[in-house]
């Protein structure tokens, strides 16, 4: 992966796509909890139709008739809405827009960094096992994993908003986990995709990603003050227990608790999003001797 060449990248406008997706789920709550078939179906497909102008019944159709005769809840439409939102010009063009299956063509789509764990690749490489959010593209809405080399993942972070020591802004990277709340574009090609994740070769951010990425880094550098009244030397983001759920400027999706661990029995902070009952510590090394096996 390279960070040399700069290329063309696609307008994504990520705020439109957002709103056209709050839209469709207040403008279709009617169809929640049903399971659509023949006249009900097509009534369905109808009143999608109206937040798609431009777009044929046909495109749509062949865009949502995997949900013919099944049950429709919110998670469900809520996604459906996402890779519809995110792909309204393929749609105009006439082209469907099915559940993802794999990486036909080459594509930038826009991602949201969203947890990164400490690990070794295969071969033993220091790094980082990443997960990364689709904003947009066939893929949109889909979440991947890929491990990240920490040198990668530090050229990603710069690309995206952090700074080197010669720069004005002292953005300075710290940590492989600072990738996470960032957002940048990145290449899928089938050559790096399997039937289960879309994967990429390169990356590159825009001057709108990047403005949004430098929001984030003002407060992890306290240019926007921390809401916790935490000093840049008492608790840097990268270290601080609190998540994404809490605070924007967080490194990981949940708030970490403080308590007793029968692992290693101290008391640690846990992410209670995991389910081995084992303090963050003990966490990552079990992760990370399962991600090599």
């Amino acid at each position: 992966m390279s960070d040399t060449k700069l290329f063309k990248l696609p307008s994504f406008n990520l705020v439109r796509i957002t709103k056209l997706i709050d839209n469709v789920l207040a403008g279709l709550r009617k169809h929640y909890a049903t399971t659509p078939t023949g006249p009900a179906f097509d009534a369905f497909v109808q009143d999608l139709l109206e937040f798609f102008p431009g777009v044929r019944y046909d495109t749509i159709f062949a865009s949502v008739m995997h949900l013919a005769g099944r049950p429709i809840d919110r998670d469900t439409l809520y996604f459906l809405a996402w890779r519809l939102a995110a792909n309204i010009d393929r749609l105009r063009r006439g082209t469907p827009v099915p559940p993802w299956s794999d990486q036909r063509e080459e594509e930038w789509c826009p991602v949201e960094f969203v947890e990164a764990n400490p690990g070794q690749s295969f071969t033993g490489k220091p790094g980082y096992f990443v997960t990364y959010r689709i904003l947009a593209g066939t893929p949109a809405g889909m979440l991947a994993k890929t491990f990240l080399p920490g040198t990668l993942c530090y050229l990603i972070a710069r690309d995206a908003g952090y700074t080197t020591k010669r720069s004005r802004f002292k953005f300075k990277f710290a940590s492989g986990k600072e990738i996470v709340g960032l957002r940048t574009c990145v290449h899928m090609v089938p050559e790096r995709s399997s039937p289960e994740k879309p994967g990429f070769d390169m990356y590159q951010t825009s001057s709108s990603l990047r403005a949004y990425n430098r929001e984030i880094l003002k407060q992890r550098f306290r240019l926007i003050p921390c809401p916790l009244d935490y000093r840049l030397d008492e608790m840097p983001c990268h270290r601080c227990p609190q998540g994404y759920d809490n605070c924007r400027a967080a490194v990981h999706p949940y708030t970490y608790k403080l308590q007793g661990c029968p692992g290693c029995n101290e008391e640690k902070f846990f992410d209670f999003s995991t389910t081995r009952g084992l303090c963050i510590d003990c966490e990552s090394g079990s992760k990370n001797n399962e991600e090599k096996k």
